[in-house]
C-alpha cells in the first residue's frame, strides 16, 4: 500500500543519509553478533573443525 501511493519514497527522501546508514549499520551490527554467537555455540554446524 506504501509503494502504490508513493509514501515510503517521499520518507526515505525526508530522511536524512546519515540516519538511514546508521540504522542501516545496526541491522548489520545485530546480524554479525547473531551469527558470531552461532559460531561460538556450534562451530561445526558453522563449518568451522577445532
Amino acid at each position: 500500500m506504501l509503494s502504490l501511493t508513493g509514501l515510503f519514497g517521499r520518507l526515505l527522501v525526508s530522511v536524512p543519509r546519515p540516519i538511514l546508514a546508521a540504522v542501516l549499520a545496526s541491522v548489520f551490527l545485530l546480524f554479525v553478533r547473531n551469527v558470531t554467537q552461532a559460531v561460538l555455540v556450534s562451530p561445526l554446524v558453522a563449518g568451522i573443525r577445532k
